[in-house]
């Protein structure tokens, strides 16, 4: 059994190593297949560099980080031998193998000038993001009850910290990257806190949480500079609209001690769904609206570590529409305030560029 052990891992040592000594006998060829090309060019020999680097490319001599550096040659000599297909075809498969090939200062004009007949940019980019924000909650009519008008019974409502949004979202540039244009898919959270002391009556925090999924729609402007050439940090400002899907909508309404009279406490309170009401009473309502819109912008910034940008952005959300149900007992005590709650956000993620690149018919 140990001779068969033994017998095995002397196979894989003996299978790894050929690997990697045939790794090495392939990049040391390829280093001087390139080498041998450079000094072609060098000399002016064009017509003899498609020969030798066509059939290295065939036999799989040209090792994975020279095949840029051997389709640049390439073309080079197609150029300077004017076949116009032969140009045309190497200068895309370059371009398709390096995704962020730019030509160098010291390349002839005739390359620039082919290598700017391509669409060099990106399609669109996707990306991740995970967020964190800060609710802020508006009284738009105080008809709950809580009496905003008597000193002895306000409350107040209070920030939240540290609520979670996470996002999917897709880019594309226009206007020669002036704008990028940006639509997110994103699950989130929002909450809102009441605090409220009172000679009848103390109620601890009441915290409401809600979960939804969201779609945004924006514009990132960055007219200080449009790509990363002269800077490896691409500012922006932002603007835009969203349209949330409200899923849950959970009230803890814990009250310590019972008032005189009332009700015992209550926990837990679901304000997404209609009251426990016979199905014909027209107040079988929920108590939140499903669906809510937000305006939002702010500033953030594009970090350049190669085809994956970073970036990081701040952004104020401000809830265009009341998020209770104002069909909820009409003209009657309503029990619950008419609120917006508005957010600021805090956003950091990954976009990964999409490349497509083709001959551009000026």
């Amino acid at each position: 059994m140990i001779k068969k052990h033994l017998l095995l891992l002397v196979f894989c040592v003996g299978f790894l190593a050929t690997g990697y000594t045939q790794e090495n006998a392939t990049a040391s060829a390829s280093v001087r297949i390139i080498q041998q090309a450079r000094e072609l060019y060098t000399l002016g020999r064009m017509d003899s560099i498609p020969k030798i680097l066509n059939t290295a490319i065939e036999k799989n001599e040209i090792a994975k980080g020279d095949m840029s550096e051997a389709y640049k040659l390439l073309s080079l000599s197609y150029i300077f031998l004017d076949e116009q297909e032969d140009m045309d075809k190497n200068m895309l498969t370059l371009l398709q193998t390096d995704h962020l090939f730019k030509p160098n200062e010291t390349d002839p004009a005739e390359f620039h000038n082919l290598f700017n007949s391509f669409r060099t940019w990106p399609i669109f980019r996707i990306g991740i993001y995970y967020g964190a924000n800060m609710s802020l909650t508006e009284v738009t009519e105080a008809y709950g009850s809580q009496n905003f008008n008597d000193p002895e019974e306000q409350g107040k409502y209070s920030a939240n910290f540290g609520v979670i949004n996470v996002g999917l979202l897709l880019e594309k540039d226009f206007l020669k990257n002036l704008i990028t244009v940006e639509t997110d898919f994103l699950y989130g959270t929002l909450s809102n806190t009441y605090d409220q002391n009172t000679t009848s009556i103390t109620r601890e925090s009441e915290v409401e949480k809600q979960t939804f999924f969201g779609m945004n729609a924006a514009v990132q402007v960055h007219p200080f500079n449009r790509n990363f050439e002269k800077s490896k940090i691409m500012p922006y400002a932002i603007a835009g609209v969203s349209y949330n899907i409200m899923l849950s909508s959970v009230l803890n309404n814990t009250i310590s001690t019972k008032v005189a009279g009332g009700t015992p406490p209550t926990t837990d309170d679901n304000l997404l769904v209609s009251k426990s009401k016979p199905s014909s009473d027209p107040n079988d309502l929920p108590i939140r609206n499903k669906h809510n819109y937000y305006a939002y912008g702010g500033v953030g910034a594009k970090f350049d570590i190669g085809p994956i940008h970073a970036f990081l952005n701040a952004t104020y959300s401000h809830g265009l529409n009341d998020l209770t149900n104002t069909h909820f007992n009409p003209g009657e005590w309503k029990g619950y305030n008419g609120i917006k709650i508005h957010y600021i956000q805090v956003n950091l993620g990954v976009v990964y560029s999409i490349y497509s690149p083709k001959k551009l018919l000026f």
